[in-house]
């Protein structure tokens, strides 16, 4: 694992030739640290088969071809943060039901009074889940608690671990190969994605590598492999072909309540308790949604769909310390902020404080939906004018457009009107620029004088 000091000799040699004097001043160590440290760089490098860092000289520097590999290595070794050592620590812990802590401190090369600091937040997150955690002298610390929790508990961990890609730390990888090799878990990857075409299913990725930690935990030594719950109402065609899916091309054995969970994974459901707050709060929520921010447009089944699969996306997040960091607070428009500050506020009262980003996310898409329906609903109108290219109609349609939630479907000259509304198209109302010649009796006519139109173009506030 690289320490701190290896990561910034690292990063000053991505950008250029540096003596040992150079970095002594640079990081403020003493060169007899430095040589330490390049001596521990090397002997790490070629433990993953890239070269040494090479010396001209005085000056040591990288072979350039190597950088990215570097890059890649450092993402996946530098020094564990404190939710690093909590995500190791809680899944080695609900894998084996118990750890030796003298043995993990020495694997996260951190002392014991650091490992029961995090010992104390590892219980605040298993008492969520009425999990128990006890450590019994000379014999290491136990979880004492529904199996089928802890198994749940894994399936997010896996997830965790499988969504980070090749940022994942080898700490990680190092779990997830014990139990299946990287050539297995490839193959496993492969053979998923194919089910998913046949299925005609692309669920969101942490939907996807949810359906992968489940297959994951099938190779578990565990006695207990059960999950929270089964399908109420399971579709008995979906659960034979993902069940003989699985024992054709992976020669897998899947239990029934695997092949269940995953058929709930596929409608994007990952925590079955946030199920049961969902179902509890989930009224409230779309009636206070409805009432201050979508008023007069209903939130329809579809779009409400599309809400709870962010909202339950958020919450998982939220449970296992996801943060993409992508975007922040200030990337959204300044007439968002009010929408953003009431959904952070509504998400918390009903279910629990989510990672900003994903706040931020909820937010764009209402806004996006909000607009797409005002869009979808905006008035049309029809413009009669004759002047040379309807110069005059177009000016006063982009006034109309900008100002009131309407839609110009057509300029006309007065010859094209009688034959237009002979067509039967949907019209809420005409705005002429001149007398019309006869009298439209089923559309509301609004004619516009020009000189007046240009001194206040809120004319239409009464209409």
């Amino acid at each position: 694992m690289l320490n701190g000091k290896n990561i910034k000799i690292l990063e000053l040699l991505f950008q250029e030739k540096y003596s040992i004097d150079d970095f002594a001043k640079l990081l403020n160590l003493n060169p007899r640290t430095i040589r330490y440290n390049i001596e521990d760089l090397n002997r790490a490098l070629v433990k993953h088969n890239l070269s040494e860092i090479k010396k001209d000289k005085d000056l040591f520097y990288l072979d350039k071809k190597e950088i990215f590999k570097i890059k890649k290595l450092i993402s996946s070794n530098s020094t564990l943060t404190s939710i690093d050592r909590r995500d190791y620590l809680l899944t080695k812990l609900l894998l084996n039901h118990e750890i030796v802590l003298s043995h993990e401190s020495a694997v996260l090369d951190v002392t014991r009074r650091t490992l029961n600091n995090d010992l104390l937040e590892i219980k605040k997150f298993l008492r969520e889940y009425q999990l128990e955690i006890e450590a019994i002298p000379g014999k290491g610390v136990k979880v004492y608690g529904n199996s089928k929790v802890i198994n749940g508990l894994l399936i997010g961990f896996f997830t965790k671990f499988l969504s980070a890609g090749i940022n994942l730390k080898t700490i990680f990888k190092d779990i997830l190969f014990s139990l299946v090799d990287e050539k297995k878990l490839e193959t496993i990857l492969f053979k998923t994605n194919i089910l998913l075409i046949k299925l005609k299913k692309e669920p969101q990725i942490y939907s996807f590598y949810a359906i992968i930690s489940i297959i994951i935990l099938s190779f578990t030594p565990k006695e207990d492999k059960e999950f929270p719950y089964k399908l109420q109402n399971i579709d008995l065609k979906k659960y034979e072909e993902i069940k003989s899916f699985f024992k054709e091309e992976l020669q897998l054995e899947l239990p029934d309540d695997y092949i269940s969970i995953i058929i709930e994974i596929l409608k994007s459901k990952y925590m079955s308790d946030f199920e049961l707050i969902l179902e509890k709060n989930m009224p409230f929520f779309f009636d206070e949604l409805q009432r201050n921010i979508f008023k007069d447009i209903e939130i329809k089944k579809r779009l409400k769909n599309k809400i709870l699969n962010l909202i339950r996306i958020s919450d998982f997040k939220s449970r296992f310390n996801i943060s993409e960091k992508n975007i922040e607070v200030s990337d959204l428009p300044e007439y968002n902020l009010e929408l953003f500050d009431f959904l952070e506020s509504l998400l918390r009262k009903y279910f629990r404080s989510f990672e900003t980003e994903d706040v931020i996310l909820l937010t764009r898409f209402i806004q996006s939906e909000i607009n797409r329906e005002q869009k979808n609903n905006r008035k049309k109108i029809i413009i009669v004018d004759n002047s040379l290219n309807h110069f005059a109609g177009k000016k006063v349609g982009d006034f109309l457009e900008k100002i009131y939630n309407v839609e110009v479907i057509q300029y006309l000259p007065v010859y094209k009107l009688k034959y237009f509304l002979a067509q039967d198209r949907k019209v809420d109302m005409i705005v002429t620029l001149i007398n019309l010649e006869f009298e439209v009796t089923d559309i509301p006519v609004y004619e516009i004088e020009l000189k007046k139109f240009w001194r206040n173009f809120k004319l239409l506030e009464e209409e």
